[in-house]
């Protein structure tokens, strides 16, 4: 299991990004991205885990990994829309494989967005997605808005 702090200059009861991934390199470079950023984030490397701090805590964006072992992302993101407060998160499916029609209509009744594995391991698209698709639509970050914004404006164009 690879843990990332909770990066936070608010209380603990903010979160900015959860990512869920069962591979340790994908974490690992998700990590190298977001270092220098004011996104607070937490990895998880088992849907279990990941349920235990959605109990706690809804970040303002969910990203899954889709094929991951014992309970796959999809399963993960059906428990997670049984939760409070589950629609004030901006949700994502991650995967490179191709889904299937009857599999792309189930994520779109739960209102879940598919993303490309590609976008997640790197670092301009990652904080692209962050920016334009997932904090937007919860308005601001829990770190420090007043510094670090700016120099992650410039991955959104």
């Amino acid at each position: 299991m690879i843990h990332a702090p909770m990066r936070s200059s608010k209380s603990v009861d903010c979160l900015d990004l959860l990512i869920v991934d069962d591979n340790d390199l994908t974490l690992e470079i998700i990590a190298w991205s977001l270092r220098d950023t004011d996104i607070s984030y937490q990895l998880c490397s088992e849907a279990t885990e990941a349920l235990q701090v959605l109990s706690k805590i809804i970040p303002h964006m969910l990203i899954v990994d889709y094929h991951m072992p014992k309970v796959d992302g999809l399963e993960l993101l059906e428990q997670f829309n049984q939760l409070p407060q589950s629609n004030t998160c901006a949700t994502f499916l991650c995967t490179s494989a191709h889904l299937v029609p009857d599999q792309l209509t189930s994520l779109s009744k739960l209102g879940i967005q598919l993303i490309d594995k590609d976008q997640l391991c790197n670092k301009e698209s990652l904080l692209n997605l962050v920016l334009q698709r997932g904090l937007a639509v919860n308005g601001e970050f829990c770190g420090p808005k007043q510094q670090g914004m700016e120099h992650l404006l410039q991955y959104s164009a």
